[in-house]
């Protein structure tokens, strides 16, 4: 539900499927976090999906209770293990580099912060393309994520696109916010990401965490 059209994952997925944007050749996309695999519906004949996972118990209830991975149009597999490390031996091997790389690992109270930190930004763009576009899920009851990604983004010499969507009950789609990060020029003006893109205050803050420092209690929900 949280990956519904006027998501940010959603949107992206459009966008990158214009003709302007990325021609008519099949996506190759990440997700970071299997959940049920419902990104998968995404998939057209020709894509490939790869989802990274680090949790065995969540790969074999998407298979038991849920038919996304089954009924994927597309192709695609599913990596175990600690989604940051395998992308990084993705990228220093040179497998072939990703459409959209989409990081959604971050609704609960616990989240893995070695993957919101300089080092980690550096890694997901080795591994995009140089036109690539990085998705990040935000919504979260306790932490404001925003600041950080958004401080994250400039770092890595990138823009960010903040997609907040309205709960939408027609189409079964949750409330939900996105940061899309990218230096595709081309993406960014396309008329869908342009009339999708939330108003930003007057002075955005930002944050930068690194590998050797952080603070939960910077992002905390006042």
């Amino acid at each position: 539900s949280y990956y519904g059209p006027a998501s940010g994952a959603g949107m992206a997925l459009r966008a990158l499927r214009n003709p302007a944007a990325a021609g008519r050749r099949p996506l190759r996309m990440g997700g970071v976090g299997l959940g049920a695999g419902v990104i998968a519906a995404w998939m057209l004949p020709g894509d490939w999906l790869t989802f990274y996972e680090i949790n065995p118990l969540v790969l074999r209830l998407s298979g038991e209770y849920f038919t996304y991975l089954r009924d994927c149009a597309g192709s695609g597999d599913v990596v175990m293990g600690d989604a940051r490390l395998s992308l990084e031996r993705e990228a220093a091997a040179a497998a072939e580099p990703l459409d959209l790389l989409v990081i959604d690992a971050f609704s609960s109270d616990a989240i893995p912060l070695h993957l919101l930190t300089r080092e980690a930004f550096g890694i997901y763009f080795k591994r995009l393309r140089p036109d690539g576009v990085l998705a990040v899920h935000l919504s979260n009851l306790f932490l404001d994520l925003e600041p950080l990604v958004r401080g994250l983004a400039l770092d890595a010499g990138k823009k960010a696109v903040l997609i907040d969507n309205p709960e939408d009950e027609a189409s079964g789609s949750e409330a939900a916010t996105w940061m899309l990060v990218t230096g595709n020029e081309k993406f960014l003006n396309e008329p869908l990401i342009k009339a999708g893109a939330a108003a930003l205050p007057a002075k955005p803050g930002t944050l930068v965490f690194t590998d050797q420092y952080s603070n939960l209690f910077r992002l905390l929900r006042r």
